[in-house]
């Protein structure tokens, strides 16, 4: 069996450079090169590595070979400098062990008794608006996003003492240090005597310092709670019936407390965008919230009629997908799109170009909510469409972000509307999750 093709590069970094300063790019290069193709050879400096840019492929992967598929070495090390060892970060039992135990946080049943919070801190943002104002709709959503995740999973507010402008400065400062990280093959770690590591040390410090904080309140005040924090301290060990240390929970809190907040503030942001381009579409959504809520607060139970909602939600994650790339590295030889990809191989599934690949999406770089009812889904793979990946290391929280950012389009979208200042202009940033870089607009009655 032969190998899949390979992509032309030049020079001795071969694709590094274009990846890391126009990874889109780099996505649409692939699909316009080959598209036929559902696996690609791209090189990194002396490494050639897999790129996945067909749903077929990337569902074999995620399924069949998931058990010859780990987190790669540089990424995880990188990662654990910031959160430690963690669901995101551990690989074999040690992930499975994880997993396990904080998948019931994550249960319908548990979901529900967190929309109302939801709903409520979306109210009370809203209500913090006038008419007229001008916010950047990038940070006010990942500022609501963050309190949302504080008081959902961990029962605190973010917004008492300062915590939320430090925890998102904190996580900025994260996401500069890893962004810097993973660029370079050769960099200073975390605990380097550089001026670049010891601001990154001070960020991680602020999230450690947070989340110790949550767990030494909960522990010391106790109660009936129903959310993650608390499922982390009630789990014990299967063999040994101990319960978890205080840096494991911090571990995992920390860990939750970013990618609780990132994932849902990044397609809220898009999808305020996309309105903004397509007021035909924010005038549907704004007609279906009028009929179905009739002007009162959503719930949760609201969502099976929110049709439009729903579908707005999943378009902006298709053209936006939070996670563009996932990582993987083969501990033993895989089989994917028609192609044998030996072990020790870097791969790399491309969830941006299998969201925009023209085998699955007519029209693939328009907005289109449409595209989701049943009768143009019908024919389409369904996973042709993987914000939260797929298989055993799907997401554990996909439908916690799903269920938050459908309430609270419907909570914000009920009262106002965003005029987007030059939003054909906006570009994206790419750092850790896909994000406008800039939303600046004015609140609209």
């Amino acid at each position: 069996m032969s190998g899949p093709p390979v992509l032309k590069s030049r020079g001795l970094l071969g694709h590094t450079r274009a990846f890391a300063e126009d990874p889109l790019g780099m996505f649409s290069r692939l699909l316009d090169t080959f598209p036929s193709e559902e696996v690609v050879r791209i090189r990194f400096g002396p490494f050639m590595d897999y790129a996945v840019t067909g749903a077929d492929a990337a569902r074999q992967l995620m399924l069949g070979g998931h058990d010859h598929l780990v987190r790669p070495w540089f990424f995880n090390r990188v990662f654990k400098e910031m959160s430690g060892l963690n669901l995101f970060t551990a690989n074999g039992e040690e992930w499975s062990w994880r997993r396990k135990m904080i998948g019931p946080a994550f249960h319908s049943a548990e979901i529900a008794g967190m929309a109302d919070a939801m709903v409520s801190i979306a109210e009370r943002v809203a209500g913090s608006w006038d008419a007229g104002d001008r916010i950047d709709l990038r940070e006010e959503m990942t500022s609501l996003t963050l309190e949302v995740a504080g008081r959902a999973l961990f029962g605190i507010d973010v917004t008492a003492e300062d915590r939320g402008r430090r925890l998102a400065q904190a996580f900025e400062g994260m996401i500069q240090w890893t962004n810097h990280r993973v660029e370079r093959f050769i960099s200073e770690p975390v605990w380097a005597p550089t001026a670049r590591a010891v601001r990154a040390r001070r960020a991680i410090g602020v999230v450690d310092e947070i989340a110790a904080e949550a767990v030494a309140e909960r522990r010391e005040r106790g109660g009936e709670h129903h959310d993650l924090l608390q499922l982390l301290l009630d789990s014990r060990d299967a063999e040994t019936g101990e319960p978890l240390s205080d840096y494991q929970v911090v571990s995992e809190a920390k860990a939750f407390f970013f990618a609780g907040h990132e994932t849902t503030s990044s397609v809220l942001s898009w999808a305020w965008l996309e309105l903004a381009l397509h007021p035909d579409v924010g005038n549907a959504l704004r007609e279906e919230l009028t009929q179905v809520l009739g002007g009162r607060s959503p719930k949760l139970s609201d969502l099976e009629d929110l049709d439009l909602t729903r579908r707005i939600i999943e378009e902006s994650l298709r053209l936006h997908p939070p996670a563009m790339v996932l990582t993987r590295r083969t501990h033993g030889a895989v089989e994917a799109g028609g192609y044998r990809i030996p072990g020790n191989r870097g791969i790399l599934v491309l969830i941006y170009a299998i969201h925009r690949n023209p085998k699955y999406w007519d029209a693939p770089d328009t907005f289109d909510p449409e595209r989701f009812t049943p009768t143009r889904s019908e024919g389409r793979p369904a996973h042709a469409f993987l914000p939260f990946g797929e298989g055993p290391r799907m997401c554990v929280g996909s439908r916690f972000a799903m269920t938050e950012a459908c309430l609270m389009l419907a909570t914000l979208a009920q009262r106002w509307r965003f005029e987007v200042e030059e939003p054909a202009g906006v570009r994206p940033d790419t750092r850790f999750v896909l994000k406008p870089a800039r939303l600046s607009a004015t609140v609209v009655g």
